[in-house]
């Protein structure tokens, strides 16, 4: 997963952070109390990802504060002197005041949760579009992948001659009420050797079905058009052929850790 992806992910977590940072007493280091030094591990997030999320506005995107030095646009909790990623990134270095400290775990700990996975199964479809309104379609393939919130996934899909060849890269977005909006770029190659590529993002049900795009070798505005929404153009007026790539997201469930 990028980390690019990733803080698009946590990000919103902060706003509730920063509801917890409201109602403590005292953000501000205390001066008398004796530095410490400790390892914050993490499960599921990346240390460079949460490192860049207390310090960067996620909102604004204003510069980053000094570290240990609080102001509107920056999470860091006051008494935090230092912190680093240690262990690949899956933990934390942290010094600072004990309550500095203190603060930093419970912050983490909102941000260091399992991220929604998603399932897209989908099926790539050929459609040649003939004399006297024939249509021919055809099933290239029915890939699936599974990827994670917000995260980017691609395949690539060719036969043994070289021609449509074809690249998809699907990044879903989980908003909520049972929805999905996929954002999908679809890119082929024809025989020809021409390539055309178009990207849309396309909200669908999560466990229904939907051509979320197409791409066509006719030069025809019509034919383009409604082949790049998905749909069958109504008329053409030469033979030309389509890709499409019907879609279908699910939320894949999150194993339960410990617990009886």
């Amino acid at each position: 997963m990028s980390r690019r992806h990733r803080r698009r992910t946590l990000a919103p977590l902060l706003a509730s952070a920063g509801l917890v940072l409201a109602l403590l007493p005292a953000l501000a280091p205390a001066q008398q109390q004796k530095p410490v030094a400790t390892k914050i591990t993490l499960r599921h997030a990346d240390a460079a990802d949460v490192i860049t999320l207390l310090k960067r506005a996620h909102r604004s995107g204003k510069a980053t504060a000094p570290t240990g030095a609080e102001g509107p646009d920056d999470w860091m909790p006051g008494g935090v002197t230092a912190i680093s990623p240690i262990e690949k990134g899956r933990a934390l270095s942290v010094k600072g005041t004990p309550d500095g400290v203190r603060m930093l775990e419970g912050l983490v700990s909102l941000l260091d949760v399992p991220q929604k996975q998603v399932l897209v199964k989908m099926r790539v479809l050929r459609v040649s579009f003939g004399a006297n309104g024939k249509k021919t379609e055809t099933v290239l393939q029915q890939p699936r992948i599974t990827t994670f919130h917000n995260k980017p996934a691609q395949i690539q899909i060719g036969d043994r001659s070289g021609r449509n060849n074809l690249l998809i890269r699907v990044t879903p977005r989980l908003p909520g009420g049972g929805q999905a909006t996929l954002v999908t770029l679809l890119s082929v190659t024809w025989p020809r050797g021409t390539r055309d590529t178009l990207e849309r993002p396309v909200s669908v049900p999560l466990g229904s079905t939907r051509r979320v795009i197409g791409v066509t070798d006719s030069e025809e505005t019509p034919v383009m058009q409604a082949v790049g929404r998905g749909d069958l153009p109504e008329a053409w007026g030469k033979p030309c052929v389509a890709v499409y790539v019907e879609a279908t997201p699910t939320e894949v469930p999150q194993k339960k850790t410990g617990g009886p």
